[in-house]
Parts: structure tokens; sequence; C-alpha cells
């Protein structure tokens, strides 16, 4: 049984093509014992959801990003990258498929991404 951790991861993902990939790494970060959030499980319907998505990031102590290309053409990611930046929350790039690092938001390509 994994050791509980206080860590809590949020994830950002495209639903598009990447729910399956963010939901094996929600279920795998459990397992380890950390609390991660995951946006089709932490916010409920009727509420606003912009509002929930920016208390779950300003609460997390890391994001990670998956990275897919839905990921990289959406405003929402990019909007979740931009309020984790400016809370000052480590991001950790994950790759579930391959994406021109160019088309990617400029806040990742710095970052060692793990694939």
């Amino acid at each position: 049984m994994a050791q509980e951790t206080d860590l809590k991861i949020f994830i950002s993902y495209s639903r598009a093509d990447a729910s399956t990939f963010a939901h094996e790494i929600l279920n795998g970060l459990k397992l380890l014992g950390f609390t991660p959030y995951l946006d089709v499980h932490d916010i409920v319907a009727g509420e606003l959801w912009e509002d929930r998505l920016e208390n779950l990031i300003n609460a997390c102590d890391t994001m990670v990003f998956v990275i897919s290309p839905g990921s990289a053409g959406s405003d929402r990611c990019k909007w979740e990258i931009d309020k984790a930046k400016t809370s000052s929350k480590r991001i950790i790039p994950i790759v579930a498929s391959d994406v021109d690092e160019q088309q990617l938001p400029d806040a990742l390509h710095r970052l060692n991404f793990i694939y």
C-alpha cells in the first residue's frame, strides 16, 4: 500500500484527445498516495467551472500538463498554464502524443518533458 502524501496535483489535459491518458495518470497518482484533481471529477454540475478550475490550481502544489495536439491548441489549457505560472506552481509536462514544441505554450518550452 502506498504512503499518503499531502501533495496535491492538478491534471491539465484536452478532453478532445487525452482523456484516457489523463485518467491513467489520475489513477496512478492515487495509487502512489498523491491527491490528484481532474476537472471531470472535481467540478459539479451547475458550478462556475472557471472559478472552480482556478481554485483547484491555486490549491495544488504541482500541475501535470498532458501534452497532446488537443492541449497544444487549447485556449483553456493555455489559460490553466497561465494560472499555474501566476500562482508560482510547478508544472510537469507529460507527453501523451508527439507535438511540435513550437505549438506549445511558451511557458513549457524551457521545461524538461516526461515521455
